[in-house]
């Protein structure tokens, strides 16, 4: 079974390691992340034929996570694009959704969706 390969773009410094961490310790994926979306679009441009999902914080500096999703539904349709935000949903749902995001998650992360995400790219 081929790892799923997931790119990480969050802003805080401690959320971005700490999920990482999860990521590779407790679901077995490859990881790279990013400290804003500017840099994850770059990073995306040389790794999206890699990349299976992109998880997204929604507020960030440079670029926000609507621009991150807007660039992946525009240019590699086959990443899941999900957004992260410690906004309250209802605040957010409709630009999230309609930038065209796979997922909306509440912050702080619940490990039952992060764990469902997952499991999902691995079928």
């Amino acid at each position: 079974m081929i790892k799923p390969f997931i790119l990480v773009v969050e802003d805080c410094d401690l959320q971005r390691e700490l999920l990482k961490d999860c990521l590779i310790e407790i679901h077995d994926c490859e990881v790279i992340c990013s400290c804003d979306g500017e840099e994850g679009i770059c990073k995306i441009k040389q790794e999206g034929k890699r990349i299976s999902m992109v998880l997204s914080d929604l507020r960030m500096p440079k670029k926000n996570g609507l621009e991150v999703v807007k660039f992946i539904k525009e240019n590699f349709l086959g990443i899941k694009a999900v957004i992260m935000t410690a906004d309250p949903i209802w605040m957010v749902k409709e630009a999230v959704i309609g930038a065209g995001a796979d997922e909306l998650l509440q912050k702080p992360l619940d490990i039952d969706d992060l764990a469902r995400l997952i499991n999902g790219l691995k079928e």
